[in-house]
């Protein structure tokens, strides 16, 4: 049977269940009440990487809380079992971190107004993808707009091959960020519809939304941070992610040094909880009439 007893299994179980019954209530809910719901494109990804992660993170939770009870167990089974999982959320992080650039990928938008005055101008309209199957299976083709107080999300429907119409009016007004994005398999960019220009920002200039153009797509990260610099030196932010993987290493292990010293010092041994105060007393005894039996028994006494 499963129980605190087997923390490891007990953890396993319970990660997946939360990997696969848990997702699909999450999948609900999102949709249900999310303006962004999750879409059929995420699903093969999702019934692999979220089970995987649930039984890493149940086993760790297990050994946790077995070491606060101070009942874990073999050394050898639990660093195994501890540094399994630690790989396997690692490995699940640079996966969902690996991303790839857009290489040539263009939209044609065509706006027109749709409510508002000069200053305060909403568009909709129409986009075409070159290539046509830019966005094919993709798990998102929204045009998302915010910071000027507010957010708003919409998704785009599919009216033709490659061609995309505005469900609802967007802003391009004020400090509103408008951008079309797109997320396909690896491959998470997009095309800015309108940007302010931001002083305080080299090089950041207006982006107008015209009635017609067609720019290139970017990598998303590139309109969603466009303070972020591009002539920082290369080794520069390599030694950065190493210094920041080193910091997160120690922390971890000591963490887990940590759990593992009290687990060991107050307990008597793998799984057996921590002697009582009546315990001790009486392995004290036990001790010292095992000490006088010795003491007896060598010779010349």
């Amino acid at each position: 049977m499963l129980g605190r007893n087997r923390p490891i299994a007990l953890g396993v179980v319970g990660g997946v269940l939360c990997g696969t019954v848990g997702l699909a209530v999450e999948w609900l809910w999102v949709g249900a009440l999310f303006p962004l719901p999750w879409t059929d494109g995420i699903v093969p990804e999702a019934l692999v990487v979220t089970p995987i992660a649930g039984a890493a993170g149940g086993v760790l939770g297990g050994l946790l809380g077995a070491g606060l009870r101070f009942q874990l167990p073999s050394q050898t089974t639990t660093r195994v079992a501890a540094i399994a999982s630690f790989a396997a959320i690692a490995g699940l992080t640079a996966y969902g971190l690996s991303t790839t650039a857009p290489h040539g990928q263009t939209a044609t938008v065509s706006l027109r107004d749709a409510g508002g005055d000069a200053a305060h101008r909403y568009v909709t309209g129409t986009v075409r993808l070159s290539p046509r199957d830019t966005a094919d299976d993709a798990t998102w083709v929204t045009v998302t707009s915010w910071q000027n107080g507010g957010m708003k999300v919409d998704r785009l429907k599919k009216i033709g091959e490659g061609v995309y119409a505005f469900r609802t009016p967007a802003p391009v007004f004020g400090d509103w960020k408008t951008v079309l994005r797109v997320q396909n398999g690896r491959s998470i960019m997009g095309v800015p519809i309108y940007m302010p220009e931001d002083s305080a920002i080299p090089g950041a200039k207006l982006v107008p939304a015209t009635a017609h153009f067609t720019r290139p797509f970017v990598a998303d990260h590139k309109l969603l941070q466009r303070e972020r610099k591009d002539d920082i030196p290369g080794w520069l932010w390599t030694a950065a992610c190493l210094l920041v993987l080193a910091l997160a290493i120690v922390f971890i292990s000591a963490l887990a040094w940590g759990v593992a010293r009290v687990a060991r010092a107050g307990g008597k041994g793998p799984g057996e909880p921590p002697a009582t105060p009546e315990r001790a007393a009486e392995d004290r005894q036990e001790r010292f009439a095992s000490s006088g039996a010795r003491v007896a028994s060598a010779p010349g006494t």
